[in-house]
Parts: structure tokens; C-alpha cells; sequence
């Protein structure tokens, strides 16, 4: 059936996706995130399955992992900012497939660094959900199903306990099923090529095509930039000295470090109110496998009911008071704080009320922080600067995540939370400085050192709007391919 679709003017009836194509592609996505993201919200299933299997250090793992993964994400985001997305889909997966072949190796007592494996798939695993945005894009509500692609990640945090339920009923070791995780991994890489887009989707078009399809028509299947990849870096970097990124930056990072060092020490978190615990007739085996339901669940609820509202609320606001981007961020931001200050309450009481907040904001916390960072690159920045905007995000995050060591060491050696709890109420007031750099903007009110800093990310989002109004047409009758 014939259908109009937005085209480029080279690009007419050279194989656009149709709608069945573009939910396969966006089906295929999912199951990525599902399968390769259970590092970011998992990991305290992990450890217990790894103790089980006589490995040691397990606690530094998610603190490499998270701090060296910026890295790797740095890395493919370039190659997706230079040379397009579909090349770096296929690099994220080859570096994806290598760190499940690292832990494959890898054997209790011996060779137990190989489990640092896990490094490459953290960064592998972001970079992939990252990746997965133009999916999304193809459709008219792209907002909701990116927020439904990230279910992937939440869901993915099963697969940890999956994997131990795997290993204590059959002779599956760990080592087995990162060889099984890493022969999916491979197959994806042959279903990317099939079926998910290959060129940059914008919100404008939503006009997708496969790698298949851009051969067959003889087109050029490299987005290549004209500049340089160091050029391209530099000139990128100019767009993120706005106080949009810097609040980015601030949310993530101290989102992503209080999730981090909160799965790292929640099991001494618990073990710390074990008395309490006791005393209501519970165990601490109990409260571990309620705080991993709650978790869930949480997440799995957040997700899709802030990307409704953000997308129902895309259009409804007035252009002329508020910043019709910045504006869409503000809910989120609210419910971070908001939740990060319950956390903080929470963290210095010791009652079984005390605990489930604790288990409740810190949820709260994790989703909403990985939430505000896709939401705020996706929306507010142009989409020739996303890879690299996400890796150096990932980086500073990263690189602020060193510091979960000598707060998990003073607990290893004095069995103390003081320092988990006093990193938890410093956060929340750096959560509160965006009030000050980015909501001026938001409401525009902005001072004139805002607007200056500003200016450059300003700028490249009107270009990149008047180059999709130039380059993008609407196309005769295009035959879709089935």
C-alpha cells in the first residue's frame, strides 16, 4: 500500500522502513537492552552468585566497571557521532562479546581478574541502550517508547538472578552462561544488520533504513562527517559548556554514584539493621529480597508513567514563558530531589520504617537518574553530539565513582555506614544546584552569563531543525518495503 513518508530528495523510494519494519526493529532493541544492561541495576545478584563460586574482590568489580566503562562508551560514541549509528551498533556488540568471552575464562582463585570482563560489558551494555534511542524515533510517541526501552534495563536486572537460579539447578557455571550471553550477543550482531536502522533517525522524518536497504540502493553506507573525528570532538565540545549539560553532568553523577555505591554496600546496609529486623519477625535474607522486588518494581512503574507524561505534556506548554525543551525536564528533576532527600532521611534513622524508604527513594533514584540523562541529550542537544555528550557524562560519572572505594574499605574495616551516609546528604545538596544553572533557562529568566554559555548549543539545534527543513521533503508515493 502506497503511503507519503518524508524523504530525503536523494532518497526517494530507496527503501525507507515501513511501520512493520520499524517494530521489529524497535522488538529487536528491547531484547538487546534486556539482555546486556543487567550490570546497571543487578549487580547485588551477582555478588551473591560469585561468593557462591569461591570468587574474590567482587565489590571492586562495580566500581571499575562503572568508573572505566565512560571509556569504552567514549569511544563507540565517537565512531556513532563520526561514522553513524549503524557502525557503532556493530562495534558496541564486538565489544560487548568481549567481555563475555573475558569471563568466560575466568576461575575461582586463579583467574579471577578475568571477571573485570565486566568493565567492557558495562560500557558495551550503556552505549547499546544509547544506541537503541533512533528506534524509538521512528515512531510518533517517541518519547513514551524510549522510556519503554529503558523496561529493558529494569528488566534486565533479572537476569542476575536468572543466572543463580541457573547455576544452583543444573552444572551451569557462571563462566557457562557469560559463553551463552556472548553467543547472543553475536547473533544480535547479524539481526542489527537485518533489521534496525542504520542511518541517523530524527524526530522530524522518522524515516529509517536498513543497512540491507542502503546497499541494495547503491548509497552511501557511512555517515561520514567531513571533518576529522578530532575536529568533530572539538567542535562538539563547544556545545557543552552550556549550564544544561553542566546540570546534566551534576544529576547523573550523582545519581549514577549513589546507585552504584548504594548496590555495593546495601547488603551491609541491611546486615546493619539486622536486630531490627529480627525483632519484626523478619530475616535479612527477607529484606535483601525485598529491597530487589521493590527495586523492580519501582522501576518497572517509573519508566513508562514519566515518559507518558513527558510526552503528553510535550506540547502543552507555553513557548513564550518556558523553554519548550528544558520544560519537559523539570518533573523529573523534582521527583530526583525529592527522592534523593527521603533517601537521605532514611539513611540516618535505623527503624524498619526507616528501611523502606531507603528501599523506595533509592529506586526512585536509580531510575530517575539514568531517565533525566537519556531525556536531557535526547531532547536538548542535537543529535550529531549524542555519543559523545553521553560518553563524557559517563566519564565525569565514572570518574566521581573512585570514590565509592575508601567508603566501601571503611566499612569492610570497621563495619561503619557513617561515610555511605554522609556521601548521601552531600549529594542531595549537589542535586540542588541545577535550581540555580539550569532552571533560568527553563523559565527564561536567565541571566546574561546563562545565555552566553548557552548560545552555542542554541545555535546548532536551529541549524540542525533548518537542515532537516531543507534536506527532508515531503516525498511523492514511496512503496514501502514488506
Amino acid at each position: 500500500m502506497e503511503h507519503e513518508v518524508e524523504a530525503t530528495v536523494s532518497g526517494i523510494g530507496a527503501g525507507f522502513m515501513s511501520f512493520s519494519q520499524k517494530c521489529v526493529a524497535y522488538g529487536f532493541g528491547f531484547i538487546d537492552v534486556f539482555l546486556h544492561t543487567m550490570l546497571i541495576f543487578g549487580w547485588s545478584a551477582f555478588t551473591e552468585m560469585y561468593k557462591k563460586e569461591g570468587y574474590f574482590r567482587i565489590s571492586q568489580i562495580m566500581v571499575y566497571a562503572a568508573s572505566f566503562a565512560g571509556l569504552i562508551i567514549f569511544m563507540l560514541g565517537v565512531i556513532r557521532d563520526y561514522l553513524g549509528p549503524g557502525f557503532s551498533l556493530i562495534a558496541t556488540k564486538i565489544v560487548l562479546t568481549l567481555g563475555y568471552v573475558m569471563m568466560w575464562q575466568a576461575v575461582p582463585g586463579e583467574l579471577d581478574n578475568l571477571l573485570y570482563g565486566w568493565v567492557l560489558q558495562y560500557g558495551a551494555g550503556v552505549t547499546l541502550m544509547i544506541g537503541n534511542l533512533p528506534n524509538s524515533r521512528l515512531f510518533e510517541w517517541s518519547l513514551f517508547l524510549i522510556t519503554v526501552n529503558t523496561l529493558g534495563a529494569n528488566l534486565s536486572q533479572f537476569n542476575g538472578q536468572i543466572w543463580e537460579l541457573i547455576s544452583d539447578s543444573t552444572s551451569l557455571t557462571s563462566c557457562d552462561l557469560s559463553a551463552i550471553w556472548g553467543c547472543l550477543t553475536i547473533f544480535s550482531i547479524f539481526t542489527g544488520v537485518l533489521f534496525q536502522p542504520w542511518n541517523t533517525v530524527t524526530t522530524e522524518t522518522r524515516a529509517g533504513r536498513t543497512f540491507l536497504s542502503i546497499f541494495r540502493a547503491g548509497d552511501l553506507w557511512i555517515e561520514k562527517r567531513e571533518t576529522s573525528p578530532m575536529a568533530n570532538v572539538k567542535a562538539t565540545m563547544k556545545c557543552f559548556a552550556s549550564p544544561v549539560y553542566i546540570s546534566t553532568v551534576l544529576l547523573f553523577s550523582v545519581g549514577n554514584f549513589i546507585s552504584h555505591m548504594s548496590l555495593s554496600l546495601i547488603n551491609d546496609f541491611i546486615f546493619d539493621r539486622k536486630d531490627v529486623i529480627e525483632a519484626s519477625g523478619s530475616t535479612y535474607e527477607d529484606y535483601l529480597s525485598f529491597f530487589n522486588i521493590t527495586k523492580t518494581v519501582i522501576n518497572t512503574a517509573a519508566s513508562p508513567i514519566l515518559g507518558f507524561l513527558m510526552q503528553f505534556l510535550r506540547n502543552k506548554y507555553n513557548a513564550e514563558k518556558y523553554d519548550e525543551r528544558l520544560i519537559q525536564l523539570v518533573w523529573p528533576y523534582i521527583l530526583f530531589v525529592l527522592s534523593l532527600g527521603l533517601m537521605t532521611i532514611g539513611v540516618f534513622q535505623s527503624s524498619i520504617g526507616s528501611i523502606w524508604l531507603v528501599f523506595i527513594s533509592l529506586s526512585f533514584v536509580m531510575r530517575i537518574g539514568y531517565f533525566y540523562e537519556l531525556f536531557s541529550v535526547e531532547i536538548c542537544f542535537p543529535y550529531s553530539t549524542m555519543g559523545i555528550g553521553f560518553a563524557i557524562i559517563e566519564i565525569v560519572g565514572g570518574v566521581i565513582n573512585f570514590a565509592e572505594e575508601p567508603i566501601i574499605e571503611r566499612n569492610r574495616t570497621t563495619g561503619e555506614l557513617d561515610w555511605f551516609n554522609y556521601t548521601i546528604a552531600a549529594g542531595l545538596g549537589i542535586a540542588l544546584l541545577p535550581v540555580f544553572i539550569q532552571l533560568p533557562l527553563t523559565f527564561k529568566h536567565g541571566t546574561t552569563c546563562h545565555t552566553y554559555l548557552d548560545r552555542t548549543r542554541q545555535k546548532m539545534l536551529k541549524e540542525q531543525v533548518n537542515e532537516n527543513g531543507d534536506n527532508f521533503v515531503k516525498a511523492g508515493k514511496i512503496q514501502p518495503q514488506e
